[in-house]
């Protein structure tokens, strides 16, 4: 939907988080008289400017409106949207259907904040004349940046799935870092789940480029016509690989070195697969290999993704708080091979911990403690093998404690990765974070 068909609509915007203030701000902008917020929280503060709908029936009288905008999050399943199916969007989609310039969309269960953000440095440094953005799921709403876009203008986009489930467009170049399982909390099915991140790909047409990891190469190239590259850590298949100590790219049977693995300063093998993805695109844009390696090599990890935030003497503390689903822990708990402290637990998002707790078992020798906190912690300490030493803990602040008191090696990690939601306790993973940091200097200084 265009922009201008808006003007004489009697539009709602369900859901006042940072995107549906974003859009609510922004069809301000264009003069949109008939804007209705409706939010289940009662106490909200809403401009004068807008009408409201808000409390317990926050979503009644919806055939009254001629467009509904679901913040992420929101289903379109509810019982209240059965009738209005028709009436429904989302800002994302009135993104996708008004934006002048070229979309380049990010998506997959964990990883995708790492190369969003690597592709778009990668990006701002080879397109300096050319405005390049990065939004989405990550940082601020996408539909901010419409005013500010031109036909030259360059999107990055992190796709959440909850984003990806109203669309009926894909970016013209689409990268899927990976496909496990997430969110059964809030959708119907694992299919249904990963359905929806393969609508990164879904409309593509035959000019477009899919990018994906090489173990998705079955699910995504009959997906659509657009031309596919893949990369593996150490397939010689695939299109991006490592290989005798150097990261290289194969397109169109021109094969390059691009920088050696050596000068890549991200532990973990996931963040290695990140890179390798961001350098597929960033290569199959011509961009200049002296280019690519300069801002690969300067990357560090992002703020609670394996993130190296604290030493004493021998031991090294990694928050990796935005570890919110198993898949995580287990290529954060892979990445090392020293004497560990291993910190789990959240709210459960409906997850099967079974390659988590077989990965725990498999490192038994180098795990010498699991501490269990959060909403699952019991249900977890269950699935754990039993040789494994646990700690339940009843109370988060006391962590720091509990870890000094149990320390019994003189080098080794501390490795917080919860494999859970934040939503148990914390506004986010980001704030979890935080607080276990906080916790940790706190104690160990």
């Amino acid at each position: 939907m265009k922009i201008n068909q808006l003007k004489d609509k009697k539009i709602a915007i369900v859901g006042f988080g940072q995107e549906g203030r974003s859009l609510a701000n922004f069809l301000k902008k264009k003069k949109i008289k008939e804007i209705f917020i409706l939010d289940e929280k009662r106490e909200l503060k809403i401009p004068a400017f807008f009408k409201k709908r808000l409390g317990e029936n926050y979503l009644r009288n919806l055939s009254e409106f001629d467009l509904i905008f679901l913040s992420p999050g929101i289903s379109p399943k509810r019982r209240e949207f059965e009738r209005c199916q028709e009436k429904i969007s989302s800002a994302t989609e009135l993104f996708f259907d008004n934006f002048p310039g070229k979309i380049i969309g990010v998506t997959g269960t964990k990883g995708k904040g790492t190369t969003a953000r690597l592709i778009y440095r990668i990006l701002k440094k080879a397109k300096s004349r050319e405005k390049v953005f990065l939004g989405g799921n990550i940082g601020k709403p996408l539909i901010s940046f419409l005013e500010k876009a031109d036909k030259k203008t360059i999107m990055i986009a992190e796709l959440s799935s909850f984003q990806l489930q109203n669309l009926k467009k894909s970016p013209r170049i689409s990268l899927l870092t990976n496909l496990d399982k997430d969110h059964l909390d809030y959708h119907s099915s694992l299919r249904e789940y990963q359905q929806l991140k393969l609508n990164i790909f879904r409309f593509q047409k035959k000019k477009d480029l899919a990018i994906a990891d090489l173990s998705l190469k079955k699910r995504v190239e009959k997906i659509n016509q657009a031309k596919k590259l893949f990369f593996s850590l150490s397939n010689k298949k695939s299109n991006a690989f490592f290989e005798n100590g150097w990261l290289k790219v194969r397109i169109k049977n021109k094969e390059r070195k691009i920088l050696s693995e050596k000068e890549i300063k991200l532990p973990g093998r996931h963040l290695k697969k990140d890179i390798l993805g961001s350098v597929l695109l960033a290569s199959s844009l011509r961009i200049k290999k002296e280019v690519i390696a300069k801002i690969v090599k300067s990357y560090r990890p992002d703020k609670h993704r394996l993130e190296k935030f604290f030493q004493k003497e021998k031991i090294i503390f990694y928050n990796d708080s935005s570890a919110t689903n198993p898949l995580a822990t287990v290529e954060a708990i892979k990445s090392f091979s020293l004497p560990m402290i291993l910190i789990l637990g959240g709210k459960n998002k409906g997850f099967d911990y079974q390659k988590l707790c077989s990965t725990i078992k498999k490192k038994n020798k180098l795990i010498k403690l699991v501490i269990l906190f959060g909403e699952n912690k019991d249900q977890l300490k269950k699935l754990l093998p039993k040789d494994i030493k646990k700690i339940i803990l009843s109370d988060f602040k006391k962590i720091g404690q509990e870890i000094k008191k149990n320390l019994s090696f003189d080098r080794g990690i501390v490795l917080f990765s919860p494999a859970a939601s934040s939503l148990d306790c914390f506004e986010n993973y980001q704030e979890r974070g935080r607080v276990f940091k906080k916790i940790i200097r706190r104690t160990f200084s």
